[in-house]
Formats: C-alpha cells, sequence, structure tokens
C-alpha cells in the first residue's frame, strides 16, 4: 500500500473535517496539517490526536510547507468564500492569490505526489495549481463533482424508494451553477424532470450555506473517498476534476481514479441537450479562467 502521508493545507471547517474523515478510514499512517495560522494548526492537531487512540494512524501533526513536500498525498483546502454580494471574479482573484502562495512553498513537491485541490472556484483553482507546480497534470486535480453526483444520487434515491449506491447517475462539468445532470434512460425521467434534479443539486449547496455558514461535512468524505481509490490503486471511475486538452480546462468527467492520479477519461454518450449544456458549463469556466 502505497500514498500513507497525507498534508492538508488549509485547517478550517474543510480541512479538519477532512483530516478527521481521513483518521477514522484507519488507512492513513500520517497527517500532516499546514495553516496560515499556526495557532489554529497546532490546536486543531491537538484535537485529532484525541481522536487518534480509537484508530490505527500513527501520527497526526502541525507542519510546514517544507513538511507538506513530503507528503505522498497534498490536499489543498486554503481560500476564502465566497461573501454574500461579492462577485465570482472577486473570488477567483482572491483565491488565486493564495493559491499562488501556497504552490511557491511546495516546488520540492516529489514528482510521484498527488494534489487533490479543493479550493472554490474549484476547476479554475485547479487549472491555475497545474501551471504552478512541478508535477505532471495528471497527478493535479480538484474533487471535482463528485459531491454534487452524491446529491444527484440521493435525490434520485429518495424520489424512487432504493439505495443511493443503486443510482449509477452523474453531474458532470463546472463545480458550480452550469453543472449537468447525468441521468441513465432505463430510470425514464422527462428532460423536465432531470432539469429539476438538477437544480435541486445546484441549490443545496446555497441551501446549506443559508443554514449553516458553510458546507464541509460531505465535501470531507468525497476527499476520504479519493484518497482511499489512490491508496488502494482501486482504478474508480469519479467525476472530478481533470485537465482535458480539448478545451485546454479543467472540467468534471469521468474519469479512472489510481494510485498515479488520473489514469484515463471515460468516454461518455450525451445527448443533445445534455451536450449544450456542457457546452454552456465550459463557456462559464472558460470565463472564470479569463479573469485569472
Amino acid at each position: 500500500m502505497k500514498h500513507t502521508k497525507v498534508a492538508i493545507i488549509g485547517v478550517g471547517n474543510v480541512g479538519a473535517s477532512a483530516a478527521f474523515a481521513l483518521l477514522l478510514s484507519d488507512v492513513i499512517s500520517e497527517i500532516i496539517l499546514v495553516d496560515a495560522c499556526t495557532e489554529k494548526s497546532a490546536g486543531q492537531a491537538k484535537d485529532l490526536n484525541d481522536a487518534r487512540a480509537f484508530t490505527q494512524a500513527s501520527l497526526v501533526r502541525q507542519g510546514t510547507y517544507a513538511d507538506a513536500c513530503t507528503a505522498d498525498i497534498i490536499v489543498i483546502c486554503a481560500g476564502k468564500p465566497q461573501l454574500p454580494g461579492q462577485s465570482r471574479e472577486e473570488l477567483v482573484q482572491a483565491n488565486a492569490q493564495v493559491i499562488h502562495g501556497i504552490c511557491a512553498q511546495l516546488t520540492s513537491l516529489s514528482s510521484e505526489a498527488i494534489v487533490i485541490m479543493v479550493t472554490n472556484p474549484l476547476d479554475a483553482m485547479t487549472y491555475l495549481a497545474q501551471q504552478l507546480l512541478p508535477i505532471s497534470k495528471n497527478r493535479i486535480f480538484g474533487t471535482g463533482t463528485w459531491l454534487d453526483t452524491q446529491r444527484l444520487r440521493r435525490f434520485l434515491a429518495e424520489h424512487f424508494n432504493v439505495s443511493p449506491q443503486s443510482i449509477e447517475a452523474f453531474m458532470i462539468g463546472e463545480h458550480g451553477d452550469s453543472a449537468v445532470a447525468i441521468v441513465p434512460s432505463y430510470l425514464s425521467l422527462s428532460p423536465q424532470e432531470i432539469e429539476r434534479f438538477q437544480q435541486m443539486v445546484i441549490r443545496e449547496a446555497y441551501a446549506i450555506i443559508k443554514l449553516k455558514c458553510a458546507t464541509y461535512y460531505g465535501i470531507a468524505m468525497c476527499i476520504r473517498d479519493i484518497c482511499n481509490a489512490i491508496i488502494h490503486n482501486q482504478r474508480r471511475v469519479l467525476p472530478l476534476s481533470a485537465y482535458q486538452h480539448e478545451f485546454d480546462i479543467c472540467i468534471s468527467v469521468p474519469v479512472i481514479v489510481g494510485e498515479n492520479g488520473i489514469e484515463a477519461t471515460v468516454p461518455i454518450a450525451l445527448t443533445a441537450r445534455e451536450e449544450d449544456l456542457f457546452k454552456r458549463s465550459i463557456g462559464a469556466i472558460q470565463k472564470t479562467l479569463k479573469s485569472l
């Protein structure tokens, strides 16, 4: 088993929840916490170490960027949330500065390291990290629409009264308002019904943020799931934000994930409606990238 040392950069709600989820997975030997606020990362390490006795992990510790460069997997969660009244372009500029600063500290990464991006706007920040870090693009990717996909599967499962694991639907495209629901034809849903489920997924994050100011448990479990796929070389098919040469952007499509990161893109047949929506999503990401 490889890739058992994980560094998490940015240990706010998302980073700390991801660390806790990884701790409970019992496959991580060491977790390194890095944050611009060293008091926060020190406190999170102490708190997580109280839980470590109940797991198989050998070490949870506060660390530096130099320590992060020794990790097998680096998860970048640092960044500013979108504030009420703030434009998407303003958020791009603010978090681009954060990612520039982080990547400047990660120049001694191993060529075999894998970087998982979580910072929003996700597709743009993943693309930016690929330009700045000294490892191949297939080893730098974002959590993409995996959380959006889980939400879609949950809503469909509730509709059909079955387990979410029985639903093979995906959300693809931008991790944002232009994400596209891909629902298997055997579910016999009309385009209007699919559109309704798609909008339910897109609105879910806003609903959670309105109620509790942030979302973090769901994305934490996505991070844990992706790390497991890497560590166990599972070659899972997941909708992650990966570089697509055809469009020169990072966008979420089904990809094969294993110990070497993104190993291949899985081609999928789209209906005319899905194709049009996917092109709209490509345009949304391209527009965001132009503001970088």
